[in-house]
């Protein structure tokens, strides 16, 4: 389950390429069509079930599970009786790191014969270099990766065991595009994980993610609103009780003028780019408005 013989996949276009390639490599893999997903992992129809356009015999073979519950996998396992090819997982979530539950899902996927599949296209690059399997030391057969790894150009790649990307039963399975392996996209990764490695680029955002977040939670927290900054460093998720919604969302907007723009819902990224002036900079904006 940890082994760490890795294999790269030529470089893709765009994250959800490298899903559904990932995908595909399972199906041809384990000869099975069914997919259970936990998270966002892109726009093509495996993805989309129930979505309007996407065919219900393509919605049949995907079902969803809630992050962090590995009975509701084991159950969802049991029942497709042998079709799983995969389990596809987005590996953090809003409520942050959870530890044991990746090495949970390997395992479960393991003992029913399916593959596991990090999606690891947010938080590659981040958390650490090789994501949250590598944060946690835990070694799915497939991961993805895109987003930070070529710092906004649309590159995107997936590594998987050697076992499997070499098989025959994968060794034809066709996974091609006009931009794959485009040069300027490859070039873009390439600068940026050397910047990365240069300048301890992950130590740095869990560094400035946590003082953000401390600074945050701890200025709501004075004046009694329960909007708050949880989750892990280099991208934490905002969360508020409902009470406080409106009035939490009226005070980013203010925060918005003063140009600090705070999404409301979805997760902040940290980059090396972001400084310690910028973290309290955005602090004391926030506390500005909240003591107005």
């Amino acid at each position: 389950m940890r082994s760490r013989r890795r294999k790269l996949s030529p470089f893709i276009c765009g994250g959800s390429n490298a899903t559904s390639g990932a995908v595909r490599i399972a199906r041809a893999y384990t000869g099975r069509d069914r997919i259970i997903k936990c998270g966002y992992h892109g726009w093509h129809d495996w993805t989309r079930p129930g979505n309007p356009g996407v065919p219900e015999s393509v919605c049949a073979l995907t079902s969803t599970i809630d992050y962090g519950d590995l009975d509701q996998l084991e159950d969802q396992l049991k029942e497709s009786n042998g079709r799983t090819a995969c389990v596809f997982l987005e590996t953090i979530q809003q409520g942050g790191l959870l530890e044991g539950y990746l090495e949970g899902c390997v395992g479960l996927a393991q003992d029913y014969g399916a593959l596991c599949v990090f999606d690891e296209t947010k938080v590659g690059f981040r958390v650490a270099l090789g994501g949250a399997g590598d944060h946690f030391g835990v070694t799915p057969d497939i991961s993805t990766f895109g987003k930070a790894i070529s710092n906004g150009y649309a590159g995107s790649f997936l590594v998987g065991k050697q076992e499997i990307l070499r098989s025959a039963e994968t060794r034809s399975t066709w996974m091609t595009a006009t931009f794959q392996s485009d040069l300027l996209i490859l070039t873009a990764i390439r600068t940026t994980l050397s910047e990365l490695q240069r300048k301890k680029g992950i130590a740095y955002q869990w560094r400035l993610g946590d003082r953000l977040i401390t600074g945050l939670n701890d200025a709501f927290g004075r004046v009694g609103l329960s909007y708050k900054l949880v989750g892990c460093g280099p991208m934490p998720s905002p969360t508020v009780d409902d009470t406080d919604r409106d009035r939490c969302f009226k005070i980013l907007e203010r925060c918005l003028g003063l140009g600090h723009y705070l999404h409301p819902t979805h997760p902040w990224f940290l980059s090396l780019t972001h400084t310690e002036e910028d973290i309290d900079g955005t602090v004391q904006a926030v506390d500005e408005v909240l003591r107005s």
